[in-house]
Parts: C-alpha cells; sequence; structure tokens
C-alpha cells in the first residue's frame, strides 16, 4: 500500500475506534477472503443506542437486522481495506453492504459500498455513499441515512 494512503487509513481507523476488538486495525491493506479474516473468536457485538438492540445477520439472508443482543448471528469483526474497514458477520462471513440506501449483509467483494468509518457520535459511516446506517425505533430492519450525531438509532457502540 502506498504512504499517502497508510497515512490517510491509519489515522482514521485506529483513532475512531472502528476496530471491534481491543486493539486498532493495522494499516494494511486486505489480501485474503473474509473467510480468512474472521478468526476463531467470537468477535463483538454492535449495540443500537436508539433501539436498545443489536445488529444481525438473519438466517434467512435477508439483511442486517436489530435484534436480540443474546441470540442469533449478532457478532461481528472488523477487517481492514485500503480505504476503510469491512464489517464481517461472524457466523456468515457477509459483509455489511450500502446498498441503493438499503443496508445489506452480502458476500464481501471489497466494493467502497462494503467499507465503513466510524465518526464521532457512534456513527458508522460508509465510505462509497457517505451516509450512516440507522436502526429502527423497535427493533427491526436497518437503512442508510444523512448522518446526524443527535439520531441516537445512527449510534452504534461495540461490547
Amino acid at each position: 500500500m502506498s504512504t499517502k494512503i497508510a497515512r490517510r487509513v491509519a489515522p482514521i481507523v485506529a483513532a475512531a475506534g472502528l476496530a471491534l476488538g481491543t486493539a486498532p486495525l493495522a494499516a494494511e491493506a486486505h489480501t485474503g477472503t473474509a473467510t480468512e479474516d474472521v478468526a476463531a473468536t467470537a468477535g463483538d457485538r454492535l449495540y443500537n443506542n436508539g433501539s436498545g438492540r443489536c445488529l444481525i445477520d438473519t438466517p434467512d439472508l435477508s439483511g442486517a437486522w436489530t435484534g436480540s443482543c443474546a441470540t442469533g448471528r449478532r457478532y461481528w469483526q472488523a477487517v481492514q481495506d485500503d480505504f476503510g474497514a469491512r464489517i464481517v458477520n461472524t457466523t456468515s462471513g457477509r459483509c455489511l453492504t450500502d446498498k441503493n440506501g438499503s443496508s445489506l449483509l452480502l458476500a464481501c467483494t471489497g466494493a467502497y459500498n462494503q467499507m465503513w468509518y466510524r465518526l464521532s457520535g457512534a456513527l458508522l459511516q460508509n465510505v462509497g455513499t457517505g451516509k450512516c446506517m440507522q436502526g429502527a425505533t423497535g427493533g427491526g430492519g436497518t437503512w442508510m441515512a444523512s448522518c446526524s450525531t443527535s439520531n441516537a438509532y445512527q449510534g452504534w457502540v461495540y461490547f
């Protein structure tokens, strides 16, 4: 990876705490597949401040939803890439993706719409679209919207 890219990515990922684990991600390009990067560790959960629920990958492959923090496909791991980090479900190996305003879980391709920055206010911003992921008020689906630190439903905390 070029020095210019390394300087741009490292501070964003390390300082903003995008890594879902306790250690910051290294500023290296990803060269393997998503399932190679999803370690044997359980990963962490993404808790939505507004709904009080966690991000889950549905078994029927219908997408990214908020649901129980105690059951289901609720563990995630950040995988560093050139311009952000992919957020990968540790059970399915699918990547969180912004597709036409919907937040979906799709096969990992490394496309910009599968890369994320963590902004102040616990926002998850998509690199490709500049939109932030928002959870539903009572649980349910997730979608992409203009970023707003005052919107609790756009706040995602790792635990």
